[in-house]
């Protein structure tokens, strides 16, 4: 017995969840909020990170369109009849002054020096020298030494029209300060430290070269370096890297774009932008939104508990109200109640029920006075059945005991007898219950007539009926009284206006001769009465003791195979089938045996009925399943891959829910092909219900097995059958082959079968063929498949083995099946 479970107030059940749940929605509303503060953050961060990438690409393209500007006016200086170097020679310092050039230099078309004018001297790329030697293209980069310079790279003529190369150098220093004008924010340049990226760490294959509030900033930038990997992937003209880092109380943002296009393969520019201030006021915002969802959940628990304390204390007065009036406390009850004094504004459910469990507490007082009193009359009525008037089983248990007490005291024997009417279903199924009943009523009067004033009467349930006669003690007078009981029944009861006939199977013990006990007598006017059934209807038998032996029989037979199933008693013997054209050995039939410890071999006849009834015919047909295939797919792997198998299935097996998946599981556990099994079902079963056979028959057709009818010939199912159902073949039944070809009847129905089956595309299997006149009068109606003794009894799995590889290795032998099969 569990352990009872803590007892806890549905007040502060409430309190509680409803707290949880309020919490809850303020939490993920505050969470929710928290977010969008950091999506609008990343939001106008971005925003400001494009805002300075387009400033300095400005301040970057217009330093280039003057470093152009100076090289298309280096050709048309002032003296313009003196060679080019002499002429910048002579205007260098008007060039310095007027446009802030702090180099320039004149290359050939090989890349040497011819003059140079400056200090922002530095090696030429030879990208750039290529470009403006092939394609006369004007290149543009970034380098640094002890400052920065942007570099522009452009072919030119010289006096005589011949190819020179021009670079000019401009200092970022203004560059550097405008932008620190213009958006507020610091930047600063890196170039390579390392030849390539493998070589260094990756924030070691940057330096700083240029930095605006260098003194404050540099620490900051470095470190930013140094965590970050700034390595371009080769082959990106364009990349960019952001990430905030602290120092000295101050939130930086810094933003990293590396682009070739604007600055060059050698260099990268960052932006250093002090956020603290928006970084406060987001921790700011955040911690308000949390204060405020922290005070408006203890607000929302308070309101909950002064809303809720009122109605949930009256329904703690009503839950601990309600359990007293099982146990009759009716007046505590109505005392608990009056206890709450409450005033309430409005009506609502609580009040409502209080008002009923008040009017529930009257209502059941007043009821068990009632009950009280009418105690004694109900009691009476509890030992009579209710629509015959006839006592009940309970109370002719006590009767036949009394009766067993003054006998042994008197020496006075009495009989008891169990009635049953025959085919009383039909009356029910075809009337309907209500004329049931009055059949019954009918029946119950007629036996009462019968009957002495020291006799009994009982309805036993449904149409069963006991008389307990007083003083029979002899055959004799068990004869005069069944017949005076089926002179009774004999006049038909007319039911829906219609005259049904009634007659009863009678079964009788007596006493003492048949026992000294209630139970025992019972039972064997019950063995009494299923014999009598059995021997038809109207009629009667009387107890002897092979009803008992036979009881005893079937019992212990299904104990036995209770123990057979257990112990895997059972084993399966495989019946060969023959291809009548050819007279090939095709497969075999898998039937069951019983290996019974003291019996020996039994045929299936012996105990298959029994299973049917105890059920065990479930599990038994799913081993001979996993067993025919488990043989089959031995001989398989001994390369006899054209066999087949046939399985029988039974009726209880057919219904069971679970055979299609065990069928599938066998033919996957033991990788079988599934068109080499077959299984057989019975006319009889299919007529059972043809839905369901249409529906499990498809199944296993769809998983590759082939369908057979059993026994076809003596079922009763229609011939409509066939034409709905998934079949593949028919077999004929023994009984029709047996007296082949003698008998002119069976001649006709084997030639009707075999040409019906061949107009419906199925194939025929002929069974019980013993005689070679029988094989060759079944092979001239083109019967298929034939099975028999001409050919082989049932064989266990060896030497089923044997026989086939037999015949597989001498194919000669088909000329003679019985001897190919029996040898």
């Amino acid at each position: 017995m569990s352990a009872p479970r803590p007892y806890l107030s549905l007040l502060w059940k409430a309190i509680i969840g409803g707290g949880i749940i309020l919490i809850t929605l303020i939490m993920l509303y505050t969470y929710y909020n928290v977010q969008q503060l950091s999506r609008l953050y990343a939001q106008q961060t971005h925003q400001h990170h494009q805002r300075l990438t387009t400033e300095f690409t400005g301040l970057v393209e217009r330093s280039a369109q003057l470093l152009s500007n100076i090289i298309d006016t280096l050709p048309s200086l002032h003296n313009d009849t003196l060679p080019l170097a002499q002429r910048i020679e002579k205007n260098w310092f008007n060039l310095q002054i007027t446009w802030g050039i702090e180099g320039i230099e004149i290359l050939d078309a090989k890349g040497e020096s011819l003059g140079k004018w400056g200090d922002a001297w530095h090696t030429v790329q030879p990208e750039a020298l290529d470009a403006a030697r092939q394609f006369g293209a004007r290149s543009r980069y970034v380098s640094c030494q002890q400052q920065c310079f942007l570099s522009l790279i452009s072919p030119i003529l010289d006096e005589n029209d011949t190819l020179r190369i021009a670079r000019v150098s401009v200092s970022l220093a203004d560059l550097i300060v405008d932008f620190k004008h213009i958006s507020g924010s610091d930047i600063g340049f890196l170039v390579r430290a390392s030849a390539s990226p493998s070589s260094t760490p990756s924030g070691a294959f940057w330096k700083i070269a240029s930095l605006s509030n260098r003194q404050s900033l540099e620490p900051l930038l470095q470190q930013a370096i140094s965590n970050t990997t700034l390595t371009p992937v080769n082959g990106t003209s364009s990349m960019q890297y952001h990430q905030e880092s602290a120092a000295l109380d101050r939130i930086h943002d810094i933003f990293f774009i590396y682009d070739q296009t604007l600055l060059g393969e050698g260099a990268m520019v960052t932006f250093l932008t002090d956020v603290s201030t928006q970084k406060e006021q987001i921790s700011d915002s955040r911690n308000v939104y949390l204060f405020l969802g922290a005070a408006v959940s203890a607000m929302a628990i308070v309101l909950m508990v002064v809303v809720l304390w009122r109605p949930l204390t009256l329904l703690r007065i009503l839950s601990s109200t309600l359990p007293l009036l099982p146990s009759g406390k009716f007046d505590l009850a109505l005392q608990k109640l009056a206890n709450d004094r409450s005033k309430r504004l409005f009506r609502d459910e609580l009040s409502e029920l209080k008002v009923t469990t008040v009017e529930v507490s009257q209502q059941l007082q007043r009821y068990r006075e009632h009950i009280a009193q009418n105690q004694e009359r109900l009691t009476e009525l509890a030992h009579f059945d209710q629509l015959t008037g006839l006592i009940n089983r309970s109370r002719l248990l006590d009767l036949i005991a009394q009766h067993l007490q003054a006998s042994s005291d008197q020496s006075e024997g009495f009989c008891v007898m169990v009635l049953d009417l025959d085919d009383f279903k039909d009356v029910n199924e075809g009337y309907g219950h209500q004329y049931g009943d009055a059949l019954l009523e009918c029946i119950a009067n007629r036996l009462k007539a019968c009957m002495q004033n020291e006799d009994h009467a009982a309805r036993l349930g449904g149409d069963e009926f006991c008389l307990v006669l007083n003083k029979v003690s002899t055959i004799a007078q068990v004869e005069a009284i069944v017949r005076r009981i089926h002179r009774a029944l004999e006049e038909p009861v007319q039911v829906n206006h219609r005259n049904v006939p009634v007659s009863c199977s009678i079964g009788v013990a007596l006493s003492p001769q048949h026992g000294n006990d209630t139970n025992e007598l019972l039972q064997k006017a019950d063995l009494a009465l299923y014999r009598a059934k059995a021997k038809g209807k109207n009629t009667h038998h009387v107890f002897t003791e092979d009803l008992l032996r036979d009881a005893d029989a079937r019992l212990a037979l299904e104990s036995e195979l209770r123990l057979a199933v257990k112990e895997s008693q059972f084993e399966l013997h495989y019946q060969p089938q023959i291809r009548l054209l050819d007279q090939k050995l095709i497969g075999f039939e898998a039937l069951i045996r019983w290996r019974h410890p003291e019996r020996g071999l039994l045929a299936p006849f012996h105990f298959i009925d029994a299973l049917e009834s105890n059920g065990l015919i479930v599990a038994v047909g799913n081993w001979v399943i996993d067993t025919a295939c488990r043989q089959l797919a031995d001989w398989c792997r001994a390369g006899h891959t054209d066999m087949c198998m046939s399985i029988n299935l039974s009726v209880r097996q057919f219904s069971d829910p679970q055979l299609l998946n065990h069928v599938r599981q066998a033919i996957l556990s033991h990788n079988i092909n599934p068109r080499q099994l077959e299984f057989e079902v019975t006319e009889s079963l299919l007529a059972t219900n043809i839905t369901l056979a249409t529906e499990l028959l498809s199944a296993l057709q769809g998983l590759g097995c082939t369908i057979a009818i059993d026994d076809f010939g003596t079922g009763y199912s229609s011939l409509a059958y066939l034409k709905q159902l998934p079949l593949d073949k028919l077999k004929v039944d023994r009984t029709f082959v047996k007296d082949l070809p003698e008998d002119a009847d069976d001649k006709q129905i084997c030639s009707a079968i075999i040409a019906m089956a061949r107009n419906l595309g199925l194939k025929v299997v002929a069974e019980g063929i013993e005689t070679e006149a029988q094989r060759a009068f079944l092979s001239n109606l083109e019967c298929e498949i034939g099975q028999g003794y001409l050919f082989n009894k049932p064989l266990d799995a060896r030497t089923a083995g044997q026989i086939y590889q037999l015949h597989y290795d001498n194919p000669a032998s088909a000329d003679n099946p019985s001897t190919a099969t029996k040898s």
